[in-house]
């Protein structure tokens, strides 16, 4: 797998800029996180598959 690089918190700082200048990005609400499942509940042979590659 590739090294990611992490971000300096001055780039951090800007994407979250950028993140909150963004229009079309509103935040989630709990009514629109409820019916929400976790990932391994939704799509269970993905997860388990992802969870193999990781091994």
């Amino acid at each position: 797998m590739a090294d990611i690089k992490k971000l300096t918190y001055a780039e951090a700082a800007e994407v979250q800029r950028q993140i909150a200048a963004d229009p079309d990005d509103a935040e989630a609400t709990d009514e629109q996180l409820a019916p929400a499942e976790p990932f391994g509940e939704a799509f269970p042979a993905l997860a388990a598959s992802i969870r193999q590659s990781r091994e």
